[in-house]
């Protein structure tokens, strides 16, 4: 019995031992102080890869790339530069004038006769006759015009073509395209000219001999059985003779017999 008290009270006194030296052990081991706290990184956390079997793969776009516009370099702005006057002048119309005679003497372009009548409507009530003294405004042109007048003027009338004009001329209408060469300020088309203008044409010796001559040819000649004309102080009444004609008829008076 005392011995097996013995054994047990050997075992607990071992076993206190043991616990003794554990705790010295580890009070050795921890620091007084705790160790300061490592910084918590601030990074921002990289997204997870994805696996690329798993990526699922874009299609090619079948649009066409769309263009990007590209704005044009701002140009600094260029100050206006000032209108400049227009200088004119005072013309009084003339008898017989046009709007389209003034424009062409004064511009060599007949057509600008609508700028003229625009620029004096309260003047002008009717582009097509003007009464004579009336004072227009006029454009000053940079250059004066200067008709071209070669040879011997022609007076356009109406109904006038440059073939009727070669053949009044020169005895034949073969000659128009001379004529419009000599008059290509006025004529810029010859299909197209005007009555009241005068145009100007050149007659040789050559041309005038050749033209008598086509003259000539075309005058009608006398019809050859025609009966010569007698003069009306000649003819007298049938069946009365010369002096009968003047002589007074007196009734016949009877005899009584």
């Amino acid at each position: 019995m005392r011995k097996n008290l013995g054994i047990l009270f050997l075992i607990v006194a071992l076993a206190m031992l043991n616990a003794c030296s554990s705790s010295k052990t580890s009070e050795s081991e921890s620091p007084d102080e705790l160790p300061p706290a490592e910084e918590v990184s601030t990074d921002e956390v990289p997204l997870a890869m994805e696996d690329p079997e798993q990526q699922e793969v874009a299609e090619p776009s079948t649009e066409p790339p769309v263009e990007t516009a590209v704005a044009p370099p701002v140009q600094e702005a260029t100050p206006e530069s000032p209108t400049p006057t227009v200088e004119t002048v005072q013309y009084t119309v003339q008898e017989g004038e046009t709007l389209m005679k003034i424009a062409f003497e004064t511009y060599g372009d007949l057509y600008k006769w609508k700028s003229i009548f625009e620029a004096n409507k309260e003047k002008i009530t009717d582009p097509n006759s003007i009464p004579k003294g009336t004072i227009i405004t006029l454009e000053k042109p940079e250059t004066p015009f200067v008709i071209e007048r070669s040879g011997e003027k022609y007076l356009i009338k109406l109904g006038d073509t440059l073939v009727k004009i070669s053949d009044d001329i020169y005895g034949t209408s073969a000659k128009w395209r001379r004529l419009w060469q000599n008059n290509r300020q006025l004529i810029k088309d010859p299909n197209k000219i005007f009555a009241g203008f005068y145009l100007y044409y050149t007659m040789t010796p050559g041309d005038q001999q050749e033209a008598d001559q086509l003259k000539q040819q075309l005058k009608p000649a006398p019809l050859a059985n025609s009966a010569p004309q007698v003069p009306e102080n000649t003819l007298q009444p049938m069946g009365v003779t010369t002096e009968e004609a003047g002589a007074e008829r007196t009734p016949a008076t009877g005899t009584g017999q």
